[in-house]
This record gives structure tokens, sequence and C-alpha cells, in this order.
């Protein structure tokens, strides 16, 4: 008798453990989900706002870039095809560009370059790193 209830113990922990990590690995999978879909979501509205006011000048763009900077708590940097900078918001301009980033710590890296979306030259155009 105390073996049989050794066996469904084990038998019910074990399925206990194993419902554990089903769950454990479905959430991780759909916060994965959400994030991609936030950033899809950032970048085409970002777009949508910086692509028309790229028309009416660098004044209007930085305007743009500091509301967004301060609406989303991330550091924007606009470059033309050159790679210098049009507009910046959060990053000291003298920081900002290419090749330099504004690497001054670890919140330097924002993720996989899929997620750094940036309007294109100030004629409009609009692309996104990948």
């Amino acid at each position: 008798m105390r073996r049989l209830s050794l066996t469904i113990f084990l038998a019910v922990l074990g399925s206990l453990a194993v419902f554990a990590a089903a769950v454990s690995v479905a959430w991780w999978w759909n916060l994965q989900v959400r994030d991609d879909a936030f950033e899809r979501r950032l970048a085409a509205v970002l777009a949508a706002e910086i692509l028309p006011a790229s028309a009416e000048g660098p004044h209007q763009l930085q305007r743009v870039l500091e509301r967004w900077h301060r609406r989303a708590r991330v550091d924007l940097v606009l470059l033309d095809t050159d790679g210098s900078v049009v507009a910046s918001a959060g990053v000291p301009a003298a920081d900002a560009g290419p090749r330099g980033g504004a690497a001054a710590g670890p919140q330097a890296d924002p993720g996989p370059r899929e997620a750094r979306p940036h309007a294109g030259p100030a004629t409009g155009e609009g692309r996104a790193e990948g």
C-alpha cells in the first residue's frame, strides 16, 4: 500500500512539473511575440509622424523627435544618407551618429538591428535597418 501511494505521489508531482514547464515556455513565447508586435507598431507610428515632418524642415523634425523621446522614453537620432545627424532627441548631438552612437553605458544598446527603425533622408523616404 505504501509503495502504491508513493507511485501516485510521484506521478502527480511529475505531472505538475511538466505542466509548470509548459506554462513557463508558453508565457516566455507570448512575451516575445508581444515585444515584437509592439516594436513593429511603434516603428509604424513613429514613421507616420516623422516622414511628414521631414518635409516641413529640421525644426519640425526636432519637435517630433523630442515629443517621441518624452513619450516612449527612448533616444532617437535621425540621419541623412551621408550619416550626418539631421535631428536627435535624448542623445547629445556630439554622441549621435552612425558609428559613435550613444555608447555611454549599458542602456546604449537598444537591441537587435531590426528593432531600430529610423527615417531616411529629409526628403521623406523611410527605411528600416536590417
